[in-house]
């Protein structure tokens, strides 16, 4: 903190004090008093926002305390407000890119993430006067809501699919003091944030989705030629067929996040599983629950808020959300470059054990015509039979929730460096969950006594069904349900392996050709001659350039960046390294270079 004399005239408004503290770069912290200010790169940073440190004071000339975290509150929304008007103007003006970087151009189909988060929630206010009032610029705030004409009434409760969650069928809940209970969002493959919407109701019903998935379809780089993935998404397809408006994708597959998949029954981890059925790739569909995260600190601070600073808060966030997407994506891509080829060099190392070899394409084909037989009679086999047979499906079906749970508990236990007070917290987590398993193996072992089921037998003791090598878990593992000792997980691995190196050839294309095309619109608008003279215009052009030229210098490192991460250089020398057996990248003979290098991967 210092003190700095500023010489400014009340009589000239182009030479008023908040006119020359803008140009600057200084915005008044408090709004009534423009003697105490800040500099605009320090009020920039998002980190102000989670400003999570003991209470700081000063002193206002007037003699007045202030205390910092309360005048930034009061701060930070007009400012944000300002910028987000600015960055309208600059978009418009000059027809800047905007978007997912890996998205924008690909050719295939784009995933898009949905899913709910109840702890962004709002408490009611009496007599708020804030919905009634309109700022300049609120539809830039509202850039990334559902906008009211595309919000979807659907009050049909959902009865297909899996019936282990009931999120969309719940109604109930003490919610009354709740102005919004939470946020529904999408994102991209990528985790870049598309659209959100407030909830209003105690749990996710098929509106939240279908108006998200709504205003998705009308974006320009979109529209139906898109995968959903969807934490409930066994549940979706009627809704889009009964839905109008999207009647353009209710053929379009909809599996279920990997870790939320583990809680359907087996009928839909077969269908709905990323990693057991074709065109996913390497994707978990869990990128929603890594923006919640990042999301988390902003749950306590717009409890409180009111409508407008909660929504201009969130957007704030957001936006700062997408630019770190964007600023990591080449590392991104690269990092699952390199997972893809070590996961492709194990599944051929291990099919060559096998006996298969990855050009035999009649034992491949054969390998894909078994699993799809077993799937059609697993899920004919789950799906038909009497109330007896439905009962025990029933108890086996909690039975391996129960071990589901333990497992995920059982393995943050074995972590090491929890910490005593985190391990304690686990530890009694653990023992919970052992104890629920009991319980759901008490049942299990009252159904087989009472109609035995082929396949399954009784366990005596807890830990027999928790063993590792127990025959239910055997039996429960969607891909070791077939008969024999094919490898089918491997075969899998291999199949998601190649798709991913296939759409990662796809969006590095796209991160490149964004790279190129921001950095020639931003060199237009740096040159954007400025017209006749006017003190006002002049400093508003002049700004503009200056604003473009800061953007430009760093969209050419960005660009350099990428054209680094993603060079074809980069690709042959990680295939260099992560090819099985070595081999010279100079050398076409290896079976990685070769599939993946000439026929997937190609020069940019």
């Amino acid at each position: 903190m210092r003190r700095a004399e500023i010489q400014f005239c009340k009589k000239y408004k182009d030479h008023r004090l908040p006119i020359v503290l803008m140009r600057r770069q200084l915005f008044p912290l408090i709004l009534e008093d423009s003697s105490v200010v800040i500099h605009v790169e320090q009020i920039r940073s998002m980190y102000l926002m989670h400003y999570i440190v003991a209470p700081q004071f000063m002193q206002s000339p007037n003699g007045q305390e202030l205390r910092i975290t309360t005048r930034l509150s009061e701060a930070l929304p007009m400012y944000a407000r300002m910028m987000a008007n600015l960055e309208k103007e600059q978009r418009e003006a000059f027809n800047l890119e905007s978007g997912c970087p890996a998205c924008k151009y690909m050719h295939g189909s784009k995933t898009v993430a949905a899913d709910g988060n109840f702890q962004l929630s709002r408490y009611s206010r009496m007599n708020e006067r804030s919905k009634d009032v309109v700022y300049p610029g609120q539809d830039e705030v509202n850039r990334y809501w559902v906008t009211p004409e595309n919000v979807v009434l659907y009050n049909e409760t959902a009865n297909e699919g899996c019936s282990n969650f009931q999120a969309l069928n719940k109604k109930g809940g003490n919610k009354r003091h709740l102005e919004q209970t939470g946020v529904f969002a999408c994102t991209c493959e990528h985790g870049y944030p598309l659209v959100a919407m407030d909830m209003t109701t105690p749990g996710e019903t098929f509106g939240y989705i279908l108006s998200c998935l709504k205003q998705v379809v009308q974006m320009l780089h979109y529209g139906p030629n898109i995968k959903v993935c969807y934490d409930v998404g066994c549940k979706l397809t009627t809704s889009l067929e009964k839905t109008e408006s999207l009647t353009c994708i209710k053929d379009v597959p909809i599996p279920v996040g990997i870790f939320h998949i583990l809680n359907h029954r087996p009928a839909c981890q077969l269908t709905c599983h990323p990693r057991v059925n074709a065109g996913w790739g390497l994707q978990d569909g869990e990128h929603l629950e890594r923006m919640w995260s990042n999301l988390s600190g902003f749950i306590s601070m717009t409890r409180s808020m009111s409508s407008l600073n909660r929504r201009l808060t969130l957007s704030t966030a957001l936006e700062f959300y997408a630019q770190q997407k964007i600023d990591t994506i080449g590392t991104n891509l690269k990092r699952k470059f390199k997972r893809a080829c070590l996961l492709r060099r194990d599944a051929l190392k291990a099919l060559r054990k096998a006996g298969i070899k990855e050009d035999d394409e009649e034992r491949l084909q054969n390998l894909q015509h078994v699993w799809d037989q077993q799937i059609r009679s697993t899920v004919a086999s789950i799906t038909n039979g009497s109330g007896r047979f439905a009962a025990s499906n029933r108890a086996i079906e909690n039975l391996r929730v129960a071990i589901a749970i333990f497992d995920l508990i059982d393995h943050a236990f074995r972590v090491q460096g929890n910490g005593h007070n985190r391990t304690q917290s686990l530890a009694a987590q653990r023992q919970a969950a052992q104890e629920q398993v009991a319980r759901k193996l008490t049942k299990y072992n009252e159904k087989i006594r009472a109609g035995p089921v082929f396949g399954f037998e009784e366990y005596e003791y807890v830990n027999g069904v928790l063993r590792k090598q127990s025959h239910f878990r055997f039996r429960m593992n969607i891909v070791n349900l077939m008969t024999g000792d094919q490898p089918y997980d491997v075969f899998h691995g291999l199949q998601r392996a190649n798709e991913e190196l296939i759409i990662l050839k796809d969006e590095a294309t796209s991160v490149l050709k964004y790279a190129d095309a921001i950095v020639e619109q931003l060199k237009s608008a740096v040159k954007n001659p400025i017209g006749a003279y006017s003190l006002p215009k002049y400093y508003e052009q002049k700004g503009m350039v200056f604003v473009q030229a800061r953007k430009l210098q760093r969209a050419r490192a960005w660009k350099k960046e990428q054209r680094k991460l993603l060079g074809i250089k980069t690709i042959e020398a990680a295939i260099y390294r992560l090819s099985f057996p070595p081999s010279p990248p100079s050398l076409p003979s290896s079976i990685i270079f070769a599939s993946i290098l000439e026929h997937i991967w190609k020069a940019h």
